[in-house]
């Protein structure tokens, strides 16, 4: 779990590196207030990259609240779900750089299939310690099983908004807003 959370901290600070690069191009002459709606698509890129990560570090931890071992396969697992946490920024930054332009609705999908393959990722690592006993057997097994039936309503719901995206960009942000929330 260190090593973990060491790759989601790595994650978070690579979000900062084009927040700090913005404050530095405030010009001379520019306010402070000017240059924050000049370089509102930073910010809200920063924003969803956040709490991208920040969810994906809350899941982490509820699903390694339950193990209480781990086997070889559990770490690939783990990997493949830091891997993707790790790769968040760069959507991320492609998102600032195409928030105001036509064509971030590419930007967006790609940070949707990011979400998508978390999704997959969680789920995957949360049947594998399943199946392979790794869970804390204190546990009732109705959790056990309303976790799997989260995750796998998480895929469904990407997929959904992922396959929306084709159509409507706004609806689309509507469906992973409320996954969000």
């Amino acid at each position: 779990e260190t090593l973990s959370d060491g790759v989601f901290a790595v994650a978070l600070t690579l979000l900062l590196l084009d927040v700090v690069a913005m404050a530095e191009k405030v010009g001379k002459h520019e306010t402070v207030m000017h240059h924050l709606k000049q370089e509102w698509p930073t910010i809200c890129a920063f924003v969803i990259g956040f709490l991208t990560i920040l969810l994906a570090w809350v899941n982490h931890h509820a699903v390694f609240a339950f193990i209480t071992r781990t086997d070889s396969g559990l770490l690939w697992c783990n990997g493949v779900v830091l891997v993707l946490v790790a790769i968040v920024p760069m959507p991320t930054a492609l998102l600032a750089a195409k928030l105001d332009q036509s064509t971030r609705d590419e930007a967006i999908m790609a940070m949707g299939v990011v979400y998508l393959l978390l999704a997959i990722a969680f789920w995957w690592m949360w049947h594998y310690a399943r199946r392979r006993g790794l869970l804390d057997p204190g546990h009732q097994p109705e959790r056990f099983a309303g976790m799997g039936r989260y995750y796998a309503l998480t895929i469904g719901w990407t997929a959904l908004a992922l396959a929306v995206s084709l159509v409507s960009i706004w609806a689309a942000i509507v469906l992973w807003a409320l996954l969000l929330a």
